[in-house]
């Protein structure tokens, strides 16, 4: 007989993990997780810079060498800011943690 882990312990176990690990999983097994409609709440911490730009958009079976972050992070120089704007598809990560690291 199996159990089912608790609700407490599922959250402990997923908040170890990083987001785009789950979103890469919930899009492997074929379920929804997006949200949508998420705002900033309050930030007290402003910034400038020269922009780099990133504009995603839906792959439609096109198979990239790099991830559009990447090619960002690679063309900054330090002090200018990332803009990424993903209209395209709500549902797909358009920034996580792994570039968030590497930037």
């Amino acid at each position: 007989m199996s159990t089912t882990p608790s609700t407490e312990s599922f959250r402990e176990r997923l908040a170890r993990l990083d987001t785009c690990v789950v979103s890469d999983a919930l899009d492997r097994l074929g379920l929804p997780g997006v949200v949508t409609g998420i705002h900033r709440l309050a930030t007290d911490r402003a910034i400038a810079g020269r922009v780099v730009t990133v504009k995603l958009e839906r792959p439609d079976g096109r198979v990239p060498d790099h991830h559009n972050g990447t090619l960002a992070i690679e063309a900054a120089q330090p002090g200018e800011v990332i803009v990424i704007e993903q209209r395209a598809f709500p549902e797909g990560a358009g920034w996580g943690g792994i570039l968030s690291f590497a930037a």
